[in-house]
């Protein structure tokens, strides 16, 4: 896929899976905005010196304002990956709620207003957008998260916001077509709405089928155009 001058936020970047997530996006062409806190991590960044890397110093994505300053510096916002978080092992026992709110800030809460600020930026453009959020087996399998129930709570809940994200893009169709809800038939009989497990285009979410035609992209704001279209 040619990615060419295409901006991509990475959260992690500067880490070990950011780091192959941020090689692999410079192959193919992207520029890529990478976040960071720690200066002696982004010190040994192997990319650090690619014109096509954008470090920017001093982001805790905690913070709403950072989020803000973070997505607000880049044009034309065409990906935002999310791979920043934390991880801590230990049985619920010994786990105290300053343990839990810790994971919860790093994995839930820096997620949502990742997200969050990437839909704001990504709308305007009409070009729609990808968002990617990086979770763990546990978020999806919950008896693996047994002794790190804190890690594992905070990782599905960045599950539940991905999944939740992409339903707003079909509640878009279901209010545009009349239909009651996923699986029904519109009024006029002419739109059935189907949600599906994957289409094969992770790089261009949110995909929608319409019929033979594949379209890409999709968002909320682009909704009705469509119904529109195939009506």
């Amino acid at each position: 896929m040619d990615y060419r001058d295409r901006h991509v936020i990475v959260t992690g970047g500067t880490g070990a899976l950011g780091t192959a997530m941020v090689g692999a996006l410079l192959e193919a062409g992207a520029v890529c905005h990478v976040p960071y806190i720690d200066q002696a991590e982004a010190d040994r960044f192997a990319f650090r010196n690619r014109a096509e890397v954008k470090l920017v110093p001093g982001i805790d994505l905690t913070q709403e304002a950072a989020i803000a300053k973070l997505y607000g510096s880049v044009p034309k916002l065409w990906a935002s990956i999310h791979i920043a978080g934390g991880f801590a092992m230990a049985p619920v026992g010994e786990t105290t709620k300053s343990d839990l709110m810790r994971q919860i800030d790093m994995n839930f809460v820096t997620a949502f207003l990742c997200c969050r600020a990437a839909v704001n930026a990504m709308i305007p453009t009409g070009a729609g957008g990808r968002i990617v959020n990086v979770a763990t087996r546990p978020a999806l399998e919950w008896r693996a998260g047994a002794g790190m129930v804190a890690y594992t709570a905070s990782k599905a809940a960045v599950a539940a916001l991905t999944v939740a994200l992409a339903e707003e893009v079909v509640k878009a169709f279901l209010k545009q077509t009349g239909a009651e809800d996923a699986g029904a038939t519109s009024p006029d009989g002419k739109w059935t709405i189907i949600e599906v497990e994957c289409l094969g285009a992770c790089g261009f979410a949110t995909p929608v089928l319409v019929n033979d035609d594949f379209l890409e992209n999709v968002t909320p704001a682009k909704v009705p155009e469509i119904v529109r279209k195939y009506k």
